[in-house]
């Protein structure tokens, strides 16, 4: 299962990442072996995937574009410090 996941996951679009939930049922299996295996295997979840595509994206318009602003915006918990740090040092102003 861990081959199957892994290659979901590598054919996966990158904009919409699947959920646990909806790779559980493409491979008809629970949805926590899902998460234990990605996580085994160094994935990081949905949302941190799409992330990795937005900040990307974002970094290519400044690139295009340096007078472009990025703007982020959170309304998370304490831990969404991390987020916003990330962004900043990758592309957000």
């Amino acid at each position: 299962m861990r081959e199957e996941i892994n290659k979901l996951i590598m054919e996966e679009d990158k904009r919409n990442p699947w959920t646990d939930e909806e790779l559980a049922g493409r491979l008809h299996v629970a949805r926590e072996d899902v998460t234990q295996i990605r996580r085994e295997l160094g994935i990081p979840d949905s949302r941190d995937r799409r992330k990795q595509c937005l900040l990307e994206a974002a970094a290519r318009i400044k690139d295009k574009d340096p007078g472009a602003k990025i703007v982020v915006v959170s309304m998370g918990p304490e831990q969404a410090k991390n987020a916003l740090k990330e962004c900043l040092a990758i592309a957000a102003d």
